[in-house]
């Protein structure tokens, strides 16, 4: 789950423009990574399948406070929702919102809500 930055000095290709981000991601997938999931900040996430299905997951729009751990809430988030629902798409959806929640608020750990305040935020993602 790199974010643009990583992938590229994972794959050690460009991440100039969303066919540059596609085309790395899937030289990562042909390594043999099953699901190769890209964070892309303020444009949400790409999730690329084994078997070659392609999908963006657009983020929500706000005005950051601070962006400096939307990444780690992205991460921590969607393995939480992907251990409880084993759904992938639900899971990047899920921190997807997670971490635009994150960057509303200053600070790292401290951005980051608790269950009850998410789900005031978001009560969509109640029942996970």
């Amino acid at each position: 789950m790199p974010n643009e930055t990583e992938l590229s000095l994972l794959t050690g290709m460009p991440v100039d423009s969303a066919d540059d981000i596609r085309n790395a991601a899937a030289a990562l997938r042909d390594t043999g990574v099953k699901n190769v999931i890209v964070t892309l900040g303020k444009r949400g996430a790409l999730w690329l399948t084994a078997d070659g299905t392609e999908q963006h997951f657009p983020s929500v729009n706000v005005t950051a406070k601070d962006s400096t751990s939307a990444g780690d809430a992205f991460i921590g988030y969607s393995a939480t929702v992907y251990v409880k629902t084993g759904d992938v798409a639900r899971a990047i959806t899920a921190a997807n919102h997670y971490a635009t929640d994150s960057v509303t608020h200053l600070g790292t750990q401290t951005s980051y809500a608790d269950r009850e305040a998410f789900i005031r935020f978001y009560p969509d993602f109640a029942e996970i």
